[in-house]
Order: structure tokens, then C-alpha cells, then sequence
């Protein structure tokens, strides 16, 4: 068994594209927002899915999870998303297998960066 999808609902499926796209930097691989208000985000493992909720039962909100990006050096990241008035959540924290920085995405999903040892 494997991770196969991560799935983050957010409240606004353009101001959510704006962020992942612009501030993040990620690449959209399908733009499916209008049709099923959900973007899937270019990925070479695990995939990644913006969604917008279901019509007759919207998730945006209710559902917290926190997704980890790799980089390569966190400091770097952590001034530019400083400089893209991300929020920030505390600071940089150390595990015995990371350093990672935690974040907010304009829904309230909490997301992190990792810089991995």
C-alpha cells in the first residue's frame, strides 16, 4: 500500500490557484476548475489535488491536513515566502530527519516546507 493522492480542500478554487501557482511556485497539470472545481497540481510521486468541495456537501473549511514540500535550502524558501506575506506559523523547527517551516495556505490548510538531512 502507498500514497497515492493528497487532497486539500480550500474555500476559493481561484484565489487557491493564484497561491500554489504564484507563491508556491507549483505547475498545474489539469485544470479541471470548472467543471469539477478541483486543479491537479504536476507531480512525479504522490498526486496533489486543489479541490473546491462538492456542490451538495462542501468540505472547504472542515477539513485540515498539512502537506510537506522538500526544498533545498528552508531558510531561502522561508524569506520568499516571507516576501509573498505568507503566514507563517512559529519558525523554522528541527526533527532528526528535517528542518521544516509551517504555513498557512489562503483557506487555513496548514502546509509545510522540509529541507531533509
Amino acid at each position: 500500500m502507498e500514497i497515492r493522492q493528497v487532497m486539500i480542500f480550500v474555500e476559493d478554487i481561484d484565489v487557491a490557484r493564484e497561491f500554489y501557482v504564484q507563491t508556491l511556485g507549483l505547475e498545474i497539470e489539469k485544470d479541471l476548475a470548472r467543471e469539477h472545481r478541483m486543479l491537479k497540481i504536476k507531480s512525479s510521486g504522490c498526486i496533489l489535488t486543489i479541490h473546491g468541495g462538492f456542490p451538495k456537501q462542501p468540505h472547504s473549511g472542515h477539513r485540515k491536513i498539512s502537506v510537506t514540500f522538500g526544498v533545498d535550502n528552508i531558510r531561502k524558501e522561508v524569506a520568499r515566502l516571507r516576501e509573498q506575506n505568507v503566514e507563517l506559523i512559529d519558525g523554522i523547527e528541527e526533527t532528526p530527519i528535517h528542518w521544516f517551516q509551517a504555513f498557512l495556505d489562503p483557506s487555513g490548510n496548514m502546509l509545510e516546507i522540509g529541507q531533509y538531512k
